[in-house]
C-alpha cells in the first residue's frame, strides 16, 4: 500500500502538469502510457506457448498511430 502512495504522489502531479500544458509535453505522456500499455498487452499474451508477440513491433506501431493521429488528424464528418 506504501508503494501505492508513493507512486501516487509522483505521478498525479505528472499527469496534471503535462495536463495543463496541452500541446507536445501531453503528447509525450500519452505515447509514454500507450506504450507501456502495450508493452503490458504484449506479455499478457506472451504468457501463452503457443502464442508470441513481437513486442517492439507492437509499442512501436501504437506510437505510430498515435503520432498519425495527433499530427495529421482524422476528419470524421
Amino acid at each position: 500500500m506504501k508503494t501505492r502512495i508513493i507512486s501516487s504522489c509522483v505521478i498525479v502531479p505528472v499527469v496534471v502538469g503535462a495536463a495543463i500544458l496541452g500541446g507536445y509535453p501531453f503528447l509525450a505522456l500519452i505515447l509514454v502510457i500507450c506504450g507501456i500499455t502495450a508493452w503490458e498487452f504484449g506479455h499478457i499474451f506472451d504468457q501463452h506457448d503457443n502464442v508470441r508477440v513481437p513486442l517492439i513491433l507492437l509499442v512501436v506501431s501504437v506510437i505510430i498511430l498515435i503520432l498519425a493521429r495527433w499530427f495529421i488528424g482524422i476528419d470524421a464528418s
